[in-house]
């Protein structure tokens, strides 16, 4: 997937010495929202190609001409 390697709270602090406006806590938040996000999107990817044989593409598509 995409994230699959976090930084640690450690490098974070040490970040956050350098740039004081890196919220480590924050930080990791939002990657492990960001991971659980493509883990979905994937696994809805999954669905629709194997049951329906649609592509994102095509979903969007549909929802255009829709």
């Amino acid at each position: 997937m995409g994230f699959d390697v976090f930084p640690t709270r450690k490098e974070l602090e040490k970040y956050a010495e350098k740039i004081p406006e890196i919220e480590p806590s924050a930080v990791l938040a939002m990657l492990r929202i960001s991971q659980a996000a493509e883990y979905v999107r994937a696994a809805i990817n999954d669905v629709l190609a194997s049951q329906y044989h649609l592509s994102r593409g095509k979903l969007r598509v549909m929802f255009v001409l829709y």
